[in-house]
């Protein structure tokens, strides 16, 4: 997987793709270290990430 020769994989999700599924994986929950989104997290959303031991950092849009 695309994942494994990484020491920390940090995954950068834009909120509208969060939620939905595709066709093509490159990891799962357990395979990421830290979630940055530009959007706060629903509570059941945040628990499955903080439940696979990812540190979540959410809301974090960036207006210049």
């Amino acid at each position: 997987m695309l994942c494994d020769s990484g020491r920390h994989v940090i995954l950068v999700a834009d909120g509208n793709k969060l939620g939905t599924q595709r066709v093509r994986e490159f990891a799962t929950v357990d395979d990421v270290d830290v979630l940055i989104t530009d959007v706060p997290l629903g509570d059941p959303m945040r628990d499955r990430f903080e439940g696979g031991d990812v540190r979540v950092v959410d809301n974090q849009l960036v207006v210049e």
